[in-house]
């Protein structure tokens, strides 16, 4: 007559505790197990551990963080440009400069939100061009006191 296997007998406990949800730790006591023979059982029977799990669903929130985070970032530009539309058309000054300042703060947040966003660097670029398109533009709407004076400090 054979004796049962310990071994089996403990990972077939261990595959069943993990099945129902415990952590490594609470199937470690259960079994009187170490967390490190739970945590190699559980490998060596191609089981997903509570953390691994856990990580899965942290990377799953991340790729949502970023999908949301993209958009936001393109509707900030979207408004940058749409603001940068209506300060080429403005004819008073303090209002343009007001809308400049709102420009300003649109492009300053999207080029902030590429930093955190994995994309190539035109739209970098892009955000760059148009603070130089604005720039013009406000060049344009005002005039200076004098002949050769700065406008914007």
């Amino acid at each position: 007559m054979t004796r049962p296997d310990p071994q089996k007998q403990r990972r077939q406990r261990v595959a069943e505790l993990a099945d129902a949800g415990l952590s490594i730790r609470e199937i470690a006591a259960n079994v009187g197990a170490s967390k490190s023979t739970v945590s190699r059982d559980l490998a060596a029977m191609g089981i997903n551990t509570p953390a691994e799990r856990t990580a899965e669903a942290v990377a799953a929130n991340r790729l949502t963080g970023e999908a949301k985070r993209q958009h936001f970032c393109d509707r900030l530009l979207a408004k940058a440009s749409d603001a940068l539309d209506v300060i080429d058309v403005l004819g008073d000054p303090v209002e343009a400069k007001h809308r400049a300042v709102v420009l300003g703060v649109l492009v300053d947040k999207h080029v902030a939100m590429l930093r955190t966003i994995d994309r190539p660097n035109d739209s970098q670029a892009e955000a760059v061009s148009m603070l130089d398109r604005l720039v013009v533009a406000l060049e344009n709407s005002v005039e200076p006191e004098q002949p050769g004076q700065q406008v914007w400090e």
